[in-house]
């Protein structure tokens, strides 16, 4: 069964692996986010600790964005494939505690299956590249620990599940309880330890390294409160519970972890939030899966089928045609390849994250400094709100400023070069 295991989640990194580099190769990745983890790993291997560029153009160190220091892994190598097949590998890898979890034979065997079939997973592996997607195995990991009381392997994976986004703490000081009830102590000692850290994530370290005009995401609650729950919210619940045969209400105080996910996600007014397609259900879905298996175990088919049905419902694979380069994108390609590592770039979000390995990225229409600007017509920039309608205006702008002069122009693709720089290459 080993062997088969193996095989499957080969299988499943390979196919995810290779259709994440595809679709980041047909530019359908962004600035935000992928660009913005490239950026933070390249400044860090450079002696710039995180540094990036924030959205209104200021340097500032990535924690004060979001507390996700497990990015200086990649410092040596800050490539956007690499990211995009390690994420890949460390989403299929959590199928291994969930065998185990599942007392391995056939049954594990289902349970890994249904853990590779879950649409959430299978779009945070299309979701460009985010560290808290690491906390996924991770913390299954963990829970695995916790279960076999090994305490020192415990602290090793949730340790660096801390490390990946400033609200899985809480998920921890919910494992810690729910630990509680066997050795008390040592559950207590471990909520307090991750509650602690996600206060000290989000109390200090985030407002300390906030850039002067960046933004704090706790806007996104200033309209807190359970009067402005609904449908949605309700759809968000049932995609993440029924592909798991809502099997983890079985075990109620592990699937608890969830919880904190599961509530900033829904009380929040970024719909992105509630919406399965991204990658804000990462820390939810190890303590769900857990909570199935160890509250019904014997049920592994039944997950199975219900993971199946759901991935053909609601999961990524039949949005195939994010993988196909068309002419806009072979012409995105020959223009970037002339563009000098050292160059500010002031870039749309798609071709932004093939541009991240500088130390100055500005989203268009953000001009700034830029050496040169990097345009894809008909792509608006990502957030700022900014329509089609407004990235046309900007374009048409740039045309008339005598600043700037069009290098490239190629089915929908503009390359501008700054009048003092004008003499590096065209392609």
């Amino acid at each position: 069964m080993r062997r088969l295991l193996w095989a499957l989640i080969a299988a499943w990194t390979a196919s995810f692996g290779t259709l994440a580099l595809l679709e980041h190769r047909a530019f359908e990745t962004g600035r935000f986010d992928l660009g913005n983890m490239v950026q933070a790993a390249w400044s860090t291997g450079r002696g710039r600790p995180l540094e990036m560029t924030s959205g209104e153009g200021e340097q500032f160190v990535r924690l004060g964005a979001h507390f996700d220091p497990i990015l200086v892994v990649f410092a040596p190598w800050p490539h956007p494939e690499l990211m995009l097949l390690v994420q890949a590998g460390a989403l299929g890898l959590g199928a291994l505690p969930v065998f185990r979890l599942a007392g391995e034979g056939r049954t594990g065997l289902a349970w890994a299956g249904a853990y590779l079939l879950l649409p959430a997973l299978q779009w945070t592996a299309l979701a460009d590249f985010h560290p808290v997607a690491l906390a996924t195995p991770l913390l299954l990991f963990a829970i695995e620990a916790l279960v076999r009381d090994r305490l020192p392997a415990f602290a090793v994976f949730a340790g660096l599940a801390l490390l990946t986004k400033e609200h899985v703490g809480l998920a921890v000081a919910a494992l810690g309880l729910w630990y509680a009830r066997r050795r008390p102590q040592a559950g207590i000692a471990i909520a307090g330890a991750g509650a602690a850290v996600a206060a000290l994530a989000v109390g200090v370290v985030i407002p300390g390294f906030r850039p002067e005009h960046g933004t704090d995401l706790a806007g996104r609650y200033d309209e807190l409160g359970l009067s402005s729950l609904g449908l949605r919210d309700l759809r968000y619940l049932l995609a993440v519970l029924l592909p798991l045969a809502g099997l983890p209400l079985l075990a109620p105080l592990l699937a608890l972890a969830a919880v904190p996910e599961l509530a900033l996600n829904i009380l929040s007014e970024a719909a992105t939030q509630t919406s399965i397609r991204y990658h804000y259900s990462s820390v939810a879905v190890a303590p769900l899966v857990a909570a199935a298996i160890l509250g019904g175990r014997r049920f592994g088919r039944i997950a199975l089928l219900a993971a199946a049905v759901a991935t053909l419902a609601i999961g990524p694979l039949p949005r195939l045609d994010r993988l196909r380069r068309d002419a806009q994108d072979e012409a995105a390609a020959a223009a970037l390849r002339v563009i000098a590592g050292d160059e500010a770039v002031s870039a749309t979000n798609g071709l932004g994250a093939h541009l991240s390995q500088r130390r100055r990225i500005l989203l268009f229409p953000l001009v700034a400094d830029a050496d040169v600007v990097a345009i894809e017509e008909g792509r608006p920039a990502f957030g700022g709100g900014v329509s089609e309608r407004e990235l046309a205006a900007a374009v048409a702008g740039l045309r008339r400023d005598r600043r700037f002069r069009l290098v490239y122009e190629r089915d929908g693709v503009l390359l501008f070069r700054r009048e003092s720089s004008a003499g590096a290459g065209t392609p």
